[in-house]
């Protein structure tokens, strides 16, 4: 079983904490704010039922969109089935007419429309699940919304249709982000690049890495300002590569003007008063967090004969996970990552999540009885 890895990326610098302020009046969401709400581009997919689907279709709308595939066996379904439980009270809040949710195949190689029209009906999922037939127009999709994905699974011909020479390989690029806690716990994280990454720089690659690995945290004037839930004044330090020695060393720059590969190959925060010694070498092997994907073991039985039949093999796409709101003006407002099956501040952040949706389309904090909807205590 090939395990190929599918990387979710949000390069977006205006992540805020879970208390915003939206362009026209206050809102207080539950999931990550966008503290600069951004735009995003038009796209046309293919549904389930062969039909195409372009976002500008539901302009005026909030919109969810999560980029999951049909084979994953553990946090897409997880997700999926918090969104069907999320559409069927839609209603009961009075917003059926005015939320869409779509769902973007990150395996177009198996997601054909035949196999989403059976999955949708198989799962009772009764919104749009979209992918393309042209791998390059997903690949188009994934790029304008920073989803990187290794895109060997699309290369490498996992069924009878032969050539796919027309789409290049790109290999992976790691590169590492270290963190010592106020209590002088560490630990590092892997954040993986494809190699057409473009420019990226501390605090993208930061961000990166705590979406890559479902990690919550704040950010704030060009700073992290909380991390895993632990609150304090982090301060960015970067590696310095030397022939007589390479060491961890505070950055000159800050966070969004060092440069991943140009300043540093890797970063790292370290909470004032902190023993910023504690941090790892980057260059060595290391326990690095995993959490999002390490159950998705290597099952791989490869054969050494140079004979090589072609066959449809399983293989999985491990990823962490963003879901996506859009508001009316279809810009990106809010972010959530992990599966919504985790309690936070006391509730399920699936009914937390199905709060922000009533928030946006109401356009305030739904903290009173006069919506007539749902209402939970913080």
């Amino acid at each position: 079983m090939k395990k190929i890895i599918a990387i979710l990326i949000v390069l977006s610098l205006g992540l805020a904490g879970c208390t915003g302020k939206g362009d026209d009046v206050d809102l207080d969401f539950n999931g990550t704010e966008y503290r600069n709400p951004l735009s995003v581009g038009d796209f046309t997919l293919t549904d389930q039922n062969g039909q195409d689907v372009s976002l500008s279709d539901f302009e005026g709308k909030v919109v969810v969109v999560m980029f999951t595939y049909t084979h994953c066996p553990d946090i897409c379904l997880a997700v999926e089935n918090n969104m069907a439980y999320i559409d069927s009270k839609l209603d009961d809040n009075g917003i059926e007419d005015n939320v869409v949710i779509l769902s973007i195949s990150i395996d177009p190689a198996r997601d054909t429309v035949e196999r989403l029209s059976e999955y949708t009906t198989d799962m009772g999922f009764d919104w749009p699940h979209l992918t393309s037939s042209n791998h390059s127009e997903l690949q188009a999709v994934w790029d304008d919304w920073n989803v990187v994905v290794n895109n060997s699974h699309i290369n490498s011909d996992h069924s009878s249709h032969g050539d796919h020479s027309d789409h290049d390989g790109h290999g992976d690029m790691v590169h590492k982000l270290g963190v010592v806690f106020p209590d002088n716990t560490t630990i590092t994280y892997d954040v993986n690049y494809s190699s057409d990454m473009g420019s990226v720089h501390a605090l993208n690659h930061s961000m990166n890495a705590f979406m890559q690995h479902d990690v919550m945290y704040s950010v704030e004037n060009d700073s992290v300002t909380s991390i895993a839930m632990n609150e304090a004044a982090y301060e960015l330090y970067m590696w310095h590569e030397m022939d007589s020695g390479s060491h961890w060393m505070k950055a000159s720059k800050n966070a969004t003007e060092s440069l991943l590969m140009q300043d540093s190959n890797h970063f790292a925060w370290v909470a004032t008063d902190a023993n910023a010694s504690l941090l790892m070498d980057p260059t060595m092997d290391s326990e690095s967090d995993h959490s999002d994907h390490s159950d998705h073991s290597d099952h791989s039985d490869h054969s050494d004969s140079d004979d090589v039949i072609i066959v449809e093999e399983p293989y999985l796409v491990g990823h962490g996970t963003v879901v996506f709101i859009l508001d009316e003006e279809s810009r990106k407002r809010v972010a959530w990552t992990g599966d919504l099956s985790n309690r936070k501040n006391g509730e399920m952040e699936v009914d937390l999540f199905l709060e922000d949706l009533v928030t946006l389309v109401h356009g305030s904090s739904h903290s009173g009885d006069d919506s007539g909807h749902e209402h939970h205590n913080h």
